[in-house]
């Protein structure tokens, strides 16, 4: 009975303490009910909050685009008010210094105009100077008007002055021609008296005097497409213009090469100073009496002398003499 006591009493006491807990447990049972409302009250307020959240994010989407749009406008042009600040900040440094050159030039320029002011008292001056030597330009010019008209006198008597100069050149020119001439002449009747006397040296007195056959000098060409020349008058020039009584076309003969003194037992060739030289029978000579079958060679060319009796007429003449010949 004891046992059994103890055993209600502890049973009595645990349903006590089982009690207790169950009035514990209904009362957190109240309580978490309570939450529960509260969050299921809570639940549906924040459900709400969401679906007007969802509504205005779906608002907002459009506007979140045009954000991201400006966003990246405001991007760059912060960037650009970095790099307009960067210009400005040079442009400013260059103001700086054009400002720093601006105030140099107004220095310059502050002196360039004293020394503009000192320019203009000495141009004043000058001026001065000028209209004074104007005056004495005036005077130069009447002086100079009278000299050129003394020139136009001086010139008219000059330009005669130099016809009849060129009158007596030619004068002269016609009778030196004549001069030599008679020099060839007298040259070649010296060297035929000469030969004359060599002959009668060598021949003896006895012996009969040798005619001397009429007939005209050829230079005949060899080895070259020249024509045949005939040599007339007492003096001939050879030469490679046209001046020349004979004219060679040909590049080793000079403008004036040799001169041919004719005479009627041979001929006397001169050098005239040329730069290829005179040869006869293959030896230069500067001056030589040229026989019948001698040959002349000046520059490339080659002729053969030879003497032709007057009745042969099929040689053409192609000398014309550089002058007539005067009879006074």
């Amino acid at each position: 009975m004891q046992d059994a006591n103890r055993e209600v009493a502890i049973a009595a006491k645990a349903r006590g303490d089982e009690e207790r807990r169950r009035v514990e447990l209904e009362v957190q049972l109240r309580d978490v009910e309570g939450k529960r409302d509260a969050l299921i009250v809570e639940r549906d307020a924040a459900q709400a909050q969401i679906r007007v959240l969802t509504e205005e994010r779906d608002g907002l989407l459009p506007v979140k685009k045009d954000l991201a749009t400006r966003t990246a406008e405001l991007e760059r042009s912060v960037a650009t008010n970095l790099k307009l600040r960067g210009d400005l900040a040079g442009a400013q440094t260059d103001a700086q210094a054009s400002e720093q050159l601006a105030q140099e030039r107004a220095d310059e320029l502050v002196a360039m105009r004293d020394k503009l002011d000192n320019h203009g008292a000495i141009v004043r001056r000058l001026e001065d100077d000028i209209a004074a030597q104007e005056q004495v330009i005036e005077g130069l010019r009447v002086q100079l008007q009278t000299a050129h008209d003394e020139c136009a006198i001086m010139s008219d008597h000059r330009e005669k002055a130099r016809a009849r100069s060129k009158q007596l050149t030619q004068e002269i020119f016609r009778r030196d021609h004549k001069i030599d001439e008679l020099e060839a002449d007298l040259a070649v009747h010296s060297e035929a008296l000469a030969a004359i006397r060599r002959d009668v040296n060598r021949i003896g007195e006895k012996a009969p005097p040798v005619p001397v056959e009429e007939g005209e000098w050829l230079l005949e060409p060899i080895e070259h497409s020249g024509e045949m020349i005939r040599l007339t008058g007492s003096m001939l020039t050879i030469g490679r213009t046209a001046e020349n009584d004979i004219a060679l076309p040909s590049k080793m003969v000079s403008r004036n090469h040799a001169r041919l003194l004719i005479g009627p037992n041979g001929i006397i060739v001169e050098d005239a100073g040329s730069t290829n030289g005179c040869f006869v029978n293959g030896e230069q000579v500067k001056q030589h009496l040229m026989h019948d079958t001698d040959v002349l060679e000046m520059g490339d060319l080659r002729y053969r002398l030879r003497l032709r009796g007057s009745r042969e007429t099929s040689v053409r003449a192609n000398v014309v003499p550089l002058f007539e010949q005067n009879t006074d």
